[in-house]
């Protein structure tokens, strides 16, 4: 009987982390599924370029402001998460681009260092809460991010020292006029400038999705790991059937002496 009832008692168990198992699985599906419906709104987006704001020049500072948002939601949801960036309640010609995590972002995605950090210094001059409030801050092509930050470090670069300088005094100038750390007002987002060109966002979109793709399967291979049988469901299964087992024996006992 012993053996009986902790065999039971497994087979309690292991359907009940099968059923979790199945569950979970199929949560990460949904999620994949609208983490890569985001990927797809941005190729959606591409399909008209008419409506795309600016000159064949311009246009790719719409468009990294879409491929930011739509790839931070993919990366938030197929991680389990919700969405966290959006366009909803922000007009396309607003000092806010979009809104992350609560907090309003204006993307600056210009050629050359220098000149994305002049126009942020522009955006300042005119909206003059906006990187102060606490509430705000800039996203900019992450190469260029990763070029500033390799200046103010004091590591090797490959500009000249006169456009080292120059990146140094609009930092200067950008923590003067906000009071805060300039990591905190300008800060990298998901591309580099030349990810969000017209000529090459779509193969962009692509390294987007195999890495969702890679994602997604990390987490399928997780929730796995976590439905394994475990010694702590052995004990379990063990301590199920010495419980019923007592009661079924003190049962017993009582019937046995009436």
């Amino acid at each position: 009987v012993p053996d009986q009832l902790a065999g039971f008692a497994v087979d309690v168990i292991n359907s009940s982390r099968f059923a979790s198992e199945l569950a979970s699985l199929a949560a990460q599906d949904a999620a994949f599924t609208k983490a890569l419906l985001e990927i797809e709104n941005v190729r959606s987006f591409l399909g008209t370029p008419e409506n795309i704001l600016g000159n064949p020049n311009t246009k790719h500072g719409e468009i990294a402001e879409q491929v930011e948002v739509r790839i931070q939601n993919a990366r938030s949801l197929v991680g389990g998460g919700e969405s966290t960036a959006t366009f909803e309640g922000v007009g396309r010609t607003d000092p806010t681009d979009y809104v992350v995590d609560g907090q309003n972002v204006q993307s600056k995605f210009i050629n050359g260092t220098n000149q994305t950090l002049a126009h942020v210094e522009e955006h300042m001059e005119k909206y003059s809460q906006f990187g102060r409030d606490g509430n705000s801050y800039y996203h900019i092509p992450k190469d260029q991010h990763e070029q500033i930050q390799r200046v103010l470090d004091g590591r090797e670069s490959e500009l000249s020292e006169k456009t080292q300088r120059a990146i140094r005094e609009h930092v200067a100038k950008i923590e003067a006029e906000t009071g805060k750390p300039f990591n905190e007002v300008v800060k990298p987002g998901v591309s580099d400038y030349r990810e969000v060109q017209q000529g090459t966002v779509q193969k962009t979109l692509d390294k987007h999705e195999q890495d969702i793709e890679e994602r997604n399967q990390q987490r399928k291979d997780d929730i796995l790991n976590e439905h394994k049988p475990s010694m702590a469901e052995a004990a379990k299964a063990t301590g199920i059937a010495a419980a019923v087992g007592g009661c079924m024996s003190l049962g017993m006992a009582i019937w046995l002496k009436s």
